[in-house]
């Protein structure tokens, strides 16, 4: 970034929030510039006016340093929001597949006391009842 008086420009290490601000706060600044500082082709940081070193804060770091760092940023962003969909979609398909087995393993469990059950049960009147209760279909499965 220029420094008012002078004649260097200098690295500032800064954070993302930083960056942003103070890209924003530069652009603002450098909207303000007149006609008369566009006419002046002298952009030496020790003579220039705040709004031409915004102007020249923005043509130089937009270009070659923001604008990349700005991309990185969003790049990772997007890396993780792809990760966390991935993620995301793993535990959905691993949910339904235990819920899956955890159906069919009651279902499995209930029809087989079931069989149990109905060829144990001491009263004829019971499982003739039964028998005439439930479809044809289920009758033939359960007394093959």
């Amino acid at each position: 970034a220029p420094v008012q008086g002078s004649v260097a420009w200098t690295t500032v290490r800064s954070s993302y929030w930083t960056l942003n601000n103070d890209l924003a706060r530069r652009l603002e600044r450098a909207s303000r510039t007149t006609q008369q500082d566009f006419a002046d082709s002298d952009y030496n940081p020790v003579t220039s006016t705040p709004s031409k070193l915004s102007i020249s804060y923005v043509m130089e770091n937009c270009v070659r340093v923001v604008l990349p760092a700005l991309e990185t940023a969003v790049g990772l962003y997007d890396d993780q929001v792809q990760a966390f969909g991935r993620l995301t979609s793993a535990l959905v398909y691993a949910n339904a597949s235990v819920n899956a087995l955890l159906v069919v393993g009651i279902a499995f469990f209930v029809l087989s006391a079931l069989l149990r059950v109905i060829q144990t049960v001491q009263y004829k009147y019971i499982s003739c009842w039964l028998a005439l209760s439930l479809p044809h279909d289920t009758v033939k499965k359960l007394y093959r």
